[in-house]
């Protein structure tokens, strides 16, 4: 999943994902441009590294301090 424009969304529609990464290169979202960019194909072992990417980026964003025990 990546965040796309919905103009760019409909154009995506259901193609294979070569046709997809042209049209996703073209988003305004660097996120978005840097997975097609970075896969010039999309396999079960990429999806995963996408989205341990993913994971560690709202990690990252989203921190949650430990709580103290008093």
């Amino acid at each position: 999943m990546v965040l796309i424009e919905t103009n760019l969304n409909r154009e995506m529609g259901n193609r294979p994902y070569a046709d997809k990464r042209l049209i996703l290169q073209r988003s305004a979202f660097a996120l978005t441009r840097k997975l097609a960019e970075a896969n010039d194909e999309w396999t079960p072992q990429r999806l995963l590294n996408w989205q341990q990417q993913l994971a560690r980026i709202a990690a990252s964003v989203w921190r949650i301090d430990r709580l103290s025990a008093r």
